[in-house]
C-alpha cells in the first residue's frame, strides 16, 4: 500500500496498537523525512523505510525507543542522518534511546552511555570510560 492510503483503515489499527497515537505528528514526520505519500511502501529504499518506521514509532510520543541494528543496510549518508535525528530527539525532546549496533565507531560519536556485552564479559559506563577500557580500545577506535 502507499503511505497516503494506509491512513484510512489503518487509523483505527494505529490508535488501537499505539496509545496516544497522534496522526498530525505522524504526518509532520512524514513531511519532515520527505516521504512521498503517493509512492508504494514496497518501492521505498531501505533508508526511507527506516524513516517511515521511525515516524510511526514517534507518532505516539514514546519516552523510550529501542532500536536493533537501525543502520544496517543504510548508505553512510542515511546512517549519519539517522544518528543525527536520534541525537536531536534525545537531547532536545528527552527521548531515551537504547540501541543495539555493530556500528560502534559511528554510534560512539552520539552515545552518552555504553553497555558492552560480549564473550561473557560486561561493561557499563560513559562513552569516555568505555573508550579508555580494554573493550573500547579494542572495539571503539578513535572518537572524532
Amino acid at each position: 500500500r502507499d503511505v497516503e492510503r494506509s491512513r484510512g483503515l489503518g487509523d483505527v489499527y494505529k490508535r488501537q496498537v499505539y496509545r496516544g497515537w497522534d496522526e498530525e505528528l505522524y504526518r509532520r514526520y512524514l513531511k519532515k523525512y520527505k516521504l512521498p505519500a503517493k509512492k508504494f511502501i514496497k518501492e521505498y529504499s531501505r533508508g526511507m523505510k527506516m524513516k517511515l518506521a521511525l515516524a510511526a514509532a514517534l507518532a505516539h510520543r514514546p519516552r523510550l525507543l529501542i532500536l536493533d541494528e537501525p543502520v544496517t543496510g543504510l548508505d553512510p549518508a542515511a546512517a549519519q542522518d539517522l544518528y543525527r535525528t536520534l541525537a536531536y530527539l534525545n537531547k532536545n525532546e528527552g527521548l531515551a534511546i537504547v540501541m543495539v549496533t555493530h556500528d560502534l565507531q559511528s554510534a560512539l560519536q552520539y552515545a552518552d552511555t555504553v553497555l558492552y556485552a560480549g564473550q561473557g564479559k560486561w561493561f557499563h559506563g560513559t562513552t569516555a570510560e568505555y573508550l579508555a577500557s580494554p573493550y573500547g580500545r579494542r572495539f571503539g577506535g578513535e572518537r572524532t
